[in-house]
């Protein structure tokens, strides 16, 4: 089955995002979990264009195997 996961960053966490946003890919990637990410990228505030949060569209077996990847990213 296909599911979307649209997550939407905390205000203020610009810096955190960037210093994370390399280990937050490779796990996407990598990450040896039942859930294949068929596409993602960040989402965008309207007002400046910064990324403030993910959109991905994955494939799993279960809700509960996207819930498990989502909160171990």
């Amino acid at each position: 089955m296909y599911f979307v996961v649209f997550a939407t960053d905390r205000p203020g966490m610009q810096a955190l995002r960037d210093e994370i946003r390399p280990a937050h890919r490779h796990y996407l990637r990598h990450s040896g979990h039942p859930v294949t990410v068929c596409l993602g990228g960040p989402t965008h505030r309207n007002s400046d264009r910064m990324m403030n949060g993910t959109l991905l569209v994955v494939e799993a077996d279960t809700l509960a195997q996207v819930q498990a990847f989502v909160h171990q990213d």
